[in-house]
C-alpha cells in the first residue's frame, strides 16, 4: 500500500500489524521491530519528517538496549534516519548519522546488503553537497554511480540521477562544461531507461537544453528542446 501511495490503507494495516505482532511476539521481537521500521517508512512518505526521526531514534535505542545491533535491521534503520534527515535538508545531522552508518559492520549474506550499501553512498554524496563539500560529494557520487552500475550493467534509473546530482554540483561549482557533459550522459541514460514521453525523460531533455545555452551551444539546445517539446505535447508532463 505504500509503494502504491495508498498511505491511509497502509496506516491501517500497519497498525494491525504491530498491535498484532507485539501481543503475538513481544515488543522487541524483530518482527515487531521491522513493523515500527515500516510505519517509520511511512511517515516520511506522509511527509511527517520529525515523527519519523523519532521513531527511527526509539528504534535504534531499543535494538542497543536488546543488544540488536549485529542484526542487518540497525544498519538499515540508521541509514533510514540518516535519510530522514537529508529530507528535512538538516545535512549535518545527516552526515554525521549516514557515517556512522557506512562505518557499521554488514552482513554481506543480507538479501539487500549490496543495494543498501550503494543507497547509502548515494545518500552521504547528497549530505556532503548539502553541506558544500565538493570534492567529497563528487567522490562520493562516482562511488554511489559505479555501485548502481554494477548492480545494473545496462543502465538505470539510479545512475541517470547519479550523473544528473553530480551535474548539479559542478554546475555549482563553477565547472560548466563538467556538469554540460554529464547531463549528456544522464539524458542519453535516461532515454535507455525510460520509454517514450516518460516524465524523466522530457525533464532531462529541457536540463541539458538549459545547459547547452549557458555554454552557448545553440544547435544542440535547438534540437534538445525540439525533442523534448514533442514529447511533452504527446503527454509527458
Amino acid at each position: 500500500m505504500t509503494s502504491r501511495y495508498k498511505l491511509d490503507s497502509a496506516e491501517r494495516e500497519l497498525a494491525l500489524a504491530l498491535a498484532e505482532s507485539t501481543a503475538a511476539f513481544g515488543a522487541m521481537d524483530l518482527r515487531t521491530l521491522k513493523v515500527r521500521d515500516a510505519i517509520a517508512q511511512l511517515r516520511k512518505e506522509q511527509d511527517r519528517l520529525p515523527e519519523a526521526q523519532a521513531m527511527l531514534k526509539d528504534l535504534l535505542a531499543d535494538m542497543e538496549a536488546g543488544g540488536l545491533q549485529a542484526d542487518p535491521l540497525y544498519h538499515n534503520v540508521m541509514g533510514s534516519l540518516g535519510n530522514a534527515y537529508l529530507l528535512a535538508e538538516d545535512y549535518p545531522q545527516a552526515d554525521a548519522v549516514l557515517r556512522r552508518a557506512a562505518d557499521l559492520p554488514v552482513t554481506a549474506t543480507a538479501p539487500t546488503a549490496a543495494v543498501d550499501r550503494v543507497s547509502l553512498l548515494a545518500n552521504l554524496a547528497q549530505a556532503a553537497h548539502g553541506l558544500g563539500d565538493v570534492d567529497r560529494a563528487d567522490t562520493l557520487y562516482r562511488q554511489a554511480q559505479a555501485g548502481y552500475e554494477a548492480l545494473h550493467p545496462g543502465g538505470s534509473p539510479d545512475v541517470a540521477i547519479m550523473l544528473n546530482n553530480r551535474a548539479q554540483l559542478m554546475q555549482e561549482a563553477g565547472r560548466k562544461a563538467e556538469a554540460f557533459d554529464l547531463l549528456k550522459q544522464s539524458s542519453d541514460m535516461r532515454e535507455r531507461a525510460f520509454a517514450g514521453d516518460h516524465p524523466m525523460r522530457v525533464s532531462a531533455l529541457t536540463d541539458v537544453a538549459r545547459q547547452a545555452l549557458r555554454m552557448q551551444e545553440f544547435d544542440y539546445a535547438l534540437a534538445q528542446s525540439a525533442i523534448s517539446s514533442i514529447l511533452g505535447a504527446s503527454g509527458g508532463f
